[in-house]
C-alpha cells in the first residue's frame, strides 16, 4: 500500500496523512513527561511532538502507529493503530510522525533561530522474533541537540498470532514531507544510532510549525517459524551382544592310573644305571691296558737290535 503524501498548509493545519490515523489514544507508552501545547498556543522553543490537538493525530505524543499493508480493494481496510496482531506471510507498515511544535515566527535570525531543531534524528527498533501470543513493541524516538526535551519516544504494540520473525524490507524506510527531502530513503542507521531527517535535505534541520512536519515509514515482513519437526523416535541402537563367555578349556585327559613308581621299579632302574656305568668303566680300563701292552712290547724289540 502507498501511504498518501501528507499535505501541510502554511496556516498550520495538517489536512491529511491518511484518515485512519484519527483514533483514540492508547495507554501511555510515550515519554518523557513534558509540557504540552495546542494549535493556538504553540511552543516558544524547539520541541517535538507535544501538541495535544493535532487535527489528524490528536495527541502527538502518540506518534508511532502500525498498519497491515493490503493491496487492491482491500487497501481501504488499512487502519493505523497502536495495537495489532501479526500473521506470518503478511507485510506491515510502521509510521513515525515528527513535528517541531515551535511557533513558525521563531525560525529567523531575529529570534536567534530558537525555533529550529538541529541535528534531528529518528531511531526505530522492532522485535526480531515473537512467540505465539506474545506482545512486544515497535518503538520510535526523535532526538535533537536543540530541543527541550532532547528526545521523545513512543511505542506501538504487536502481538504474534503464531511464532514468527520480523524482517525489514530493504530500502523501504522513507521520509515524507512537502520539501526537498521528500521521498529520501533512510539508511540502516535508522535502526542503530539514528538517521538524520530534515526539511530540504537530510541534514538534521527541522523548522518549527506544521508546514515543516512529516513522517517516516518503513515496511516489515512477518515470517513464520516452522515448528521444528519433532525428532522421530530414535531407532534402537545396534544391539550389543551379550559378552561371549570364553569356552571352558578342554580338561586334560586324566589317566586311569598313575605311572607305577614303587620300590621294585626303582631298584630295576638303579641296576640298569649301574650296569651302564660299569660297562663304560670296563671299556676304559681295557683300552688303557691295550695301549700299555703295546708300548712295552715295542720297547723290548728296540733293545735287541
Amino acid at each position: 500500500m502507498k501511504i498518501q503524501k501528507a499535505k501541510f498548509l502554511r496556516v498550520g493545519a495538517l489536512v491529511s496523512v491518511v484518515a485512519p490515523l484519527m483514533l483514540s489514544n492508547s495507554a501511555m507508552a510515550w515519554g518523557p513527561e513534558r509540557p504540552t501545547y495546542t494549535n493556538n498556543a504553540p511552543a516558544d522553543h524547539a520541541v517535538f511532538n507535544s501538541i495535544t490537538d493535532n487535527p489528524v493525530l490528536g495527541d502527538e505524543r502518540d506518534f508511532v502507529r502500525i498498519v497491515e499493508l493490503r493491496d487492491g480493494d482491500d487497501a481501504e481496510k488499512n487502519t493505523y493503530t497502536n495495537n495489532l496482531t501479526l500473521e506470518a506471510g503478511k507485510r506491515y507498515g510502521v509510521f513515525i510522525y515528527y513535528h517541531n511544535n515551535a511557533s513558525g515566527t521563531l525560525n529567523d535570525a531575529a529570534h536567534n533561530y530558537v525555533g529550529v531543531a538541529r541535528e534531528s534524528k529518528v531511531v526505530s527498533n522492532f522485535p526480531h522474533e515473537i512467540a505465539a501470543g506474545e506482545t512486544k513493541q515497535i518503538s520510535g524516538l526523535i532526538r535533537s541537540t536543540t530541543t527541550n526535551p532532547e528526545a521523545v519516544w513512543d511505542e506501538a504494540n504487536v502481538t504474534a498470532a503464531q511464532d514468527l520473525t520480523l524482517h525489514y524490507v530493504t530500502g523501504s524506510a522513507k521520509i515524507t514531507n512537502d520539501w526537498g527531502a521528500n521521498g529520501s530513503v533512510l539508511s540502516m542507521h535508522l535502526f542503530e544510532e539514528g538517521d538524520l531527517i530534515g526539511t530540504n535535505d537530510l541534514n538534521g534541520l527541522v523548522l518549527g510549525c506544521y508546514e515543516y512536519s512529516g513522517y517516516i515509514t518503513y515496511t516489515l515482513e512477518a515470517q513464520g517459524i516452522d515448528n521444528p519437526t519433532p525428532p522421530a523416535d530414535d531407532p534402537d541402537p545396534d544391539p550389543v551382544d551379550d559378552p561371549v563367555q570364553p569356552e571352558t578349556p578342554n580338561t586334560p585327559a586324566t589317566p586311569k592310573e598313575l605311572p607305577k613308581t614303587g620300590p621294585v621299579e626303582m631298584i630295576v632302574g638303579f641296576v640298569v644305571i649301574a650296569m651302564v656305568v660299569l660297562g663304560f668303566a670296563y671299556a676304559f680300563k681295557s683300552n688303557r691296558a691295550y695301549k700299555k701292552a703295546t708300548q712295552t712290547k715295542g720297547g723290548k724289540s728296540s733293545k735287541k737290535k
